[in-house]
């Protein structure tokens, strides 16, 4: 199976679906990437993690990482006003996809 590559809300998304899982499957696993990295770092764990009980998998390039879309100019803000823009696009994110809940999995953050 190959993976969804798509832009969401601004956010590069790379989706790994199990169209065989288990009708009790966890929640959607979320992977995000530590600093100075990007979705990539888990191109090839993705594949092995997909099993009967994970339906989807998303790896996600957080906003002004990876392939994901600048919209600000990061050195002029604060700490908090950055934090704010990627909470604030991580929430639109998972909005898009009505999720509930999520298994957040986070390397190096």
């Amino acid at each position: 199976t190959r993976p969804e590559i798509k832009d969401v809300q601004g956010i590069h998304t790379v989706t790994w679906a199990n169209e065989t899982a288990d009708d009790e499957a966890i929640y959607p696993v979320v992977c995000l990437h530590g600093y100075g990295t990007g979705s990539g770092i888990y191109s090839t764990s993705l594949p092995l993690l997909i099993n009967r009980s994970v339906a989807k998998i998303h790896a996600l390039d957080t906003p002004g990482c990876g392939l994901s879309v600048r919209e600000e100019a990061w050195s002029n803000l604060s700490r908090e006003q950055a934090e704010e823009i990627v909470v604030s696009k991580l929430e639109q994110w998972r909005a898009m996809y009505a999720y509930e809940k999520i298994v957040l999995v986070g390397h190096s953050i």
